[in-house]
This record gives C-alpha cells, sequence and structure tokens, in this order.
C-alpha cells in the first residue's frame, strides 16, 4: 500500500486543524475581521484623498444634470474620464439641475462656493432655459455677470467658462440673435474662456438626441462632452503645468 503524500496547509489551514472547533471559528471570524477592516479602511482613505483634490465646478442645467441619462453618461462624468487619463489632479463636481435658469444657477452659487470644494474651474452652462421660456436677454446677462463676480469674490484665480449658446427659431429672429451674441460678448467683457455652441454636431439630428429632439442621447453626449473637452483641455494643461 503506497504512504500517503504530505499535504501543505496554509497557515490558516494549520492552525484550525490543531485549534479546537469553537476556537477555529472565533480566530477565522477574527481574521476576516481585520481583513475587512483593512480593506474598509483603504477604501475611506482613497475616497478622502480624491475628496480633497481641487475640482472643476459644472453650473448648468439639464445638459449638465444628464438628463434622461445615468449619472457616469453626463457630460461633467465623461470630462471626469478624460481627466483622469491624462492622470491629472482634478475632480469634476457636476451642479447642474434640470429646468435651472441663470437666476436659478445664481441663487445655487454660494452652497459650492466653499474652501472644502477646493474649486479652480468655473464652467457656466446656464442660459438655455431663460431662452426657451423667452426671459429678458439683459437679465440673463446681469445673472451671469453676477455669477462671476461671485465667483472673483470668493477666489480671483478661479479660470472661468462660459458655453456660447443658441435658441430655437420659434423664439423669434430678434431675440435668437440677441440670445446668441451676448454669449461671446460677456466672455469678452468679463474675460472668460468661450466654450463654442458644446451641442454643435449633435443639435437637429435624431439619431443623437432622446425623444424630445432637445436633450442629446448617448452618443451625443459623447460628443458634446468632447466639444467641452477640446476647448477646456488647453486651459488644464497650462495651468496644471505650472
Amino acid at each position: 500500500m503506497k504512504k500517503a503524500l504530505p499535504i501543505n496547509l496554509s497557515p490558516i489551514q494549520s492552525v484550525l486543524k490543531i485549534v479546537p472547533p469553537a476556537g477555529a471559528i472565533i480566530l477565522l471570524a477574527f481574521s476576516l475581521g481585520i481583513s475587512c477592516s483593512d480593506s474598509s479602511q483603504n477604501a475611506s482613505e482613497k475616497e478622502q484623498k480624491n475628496e480633497s483634490r481641487p475640482s472643476i465646478l459644472f453650473l448648468g442645467d439639464s445638459l449638465t444634470a444628464g438628463l434622461g441619462l445615468e449619472k457616469f453618461q453626463a457630460a461633467p462624468a465623461l470630462i471626469q474620464e478624460k481627466i483622469n487619463q491624462e492622470d491629472w489632479n482634478l475632480k469634476v463636481i457636476n451642479a447642474g439641475v434640470s429646468g435651472d435658469t441663470t437666476s436659478g444657477g445664481l441663487s445655487r452659487l454660494n452652497w459650492y462656493l466653499r474652501p472644502e470644494n477646493q474649486i479652480e474651474y468655473l464652467i457656466i452652462g446656464l442660459g438655455s432655459n431663460d431662452g426657451m421660456r423667452g426671459l429678458s436677454i439683459e437679465e440673463m446677462r446681469k445673472n451671469i455677470r453676477e455669477i462671476v463676480k461671485r465667483t472673483r469674490k470668493f477666489n480671483p484665480d478661479i479660470e472661468i467658462f462660459l458655453y456660447e449658446l443658441q435658441t430655437f427659431p420659434s423664439m423669434g429672429p430678434e431675440y435668437a440673435s440677441k440670445f446668441k451674441a451676448a454669449f461671446p460678448a460677456l466672455a469678452k467683457d468679463l474675460n472668460l474662456h468661450l466654450i463654442p455652441f458644446p451641442l454643435k454636431g449633435v443639435a437637429g439630428k435624431d439619431e443623437l438626441n432622446q425623444s424630445d429632439g432637445i436633450h442629446p442621447n448617448v452618443e451625443g453626449t459623447k460628443i458634446m462632452a468632447e466639444n467641452i473637452w477640446q476647448s477646456i483641455r488647453p486651459v488644464l494643461e497650462q495651468t496644471r503645468n505650472q
């Protein structure tokens, strides 16, 4: 009869072999407890590290919030992916609220202008709902000016971007023309970085929009995010390398 070969036991198996059943259960639970505790601690430390990063604040409406999409499919989340690929120490804050106007964005701004958010960049993506509701263009300008003023009062070094937006021709050619012209004029007057119409290549294309014909779908949002990225990347690269 052949002699049985010795079996190599793991450290835990070796201990379990000599420890009584009740003690083995306690020992195993203790070991697993240490492992879970270490894992939780590492996750917590990683989360704290992420939260302590400087940030880009996207202050916007449904186009920023990603209406009809999952959170990870919204434009700010896609921008975060591009930032991660560059290995830049930045986090994106999605401050988009569907249906918001420039007035609504202004009313929410102070909540984000807190030291712990470490905002280094602000992207203003507001105005679409002002236009869709036919609100005063002058009032829209005033609200955007106040957003910029408050931001610079909080920290004059924050780099500020502004979407160049358009509204529907149904609002009347004169209103639509004045609306579109407001954003480049504000960018020039306030020394902002203008982001050309972010829905270029998307607006008016059924295959790139949701059923409402207004909000981009997953593929349309990818194009939108790339449009935004092309405008903000040079500024991010320059300031991150200083």
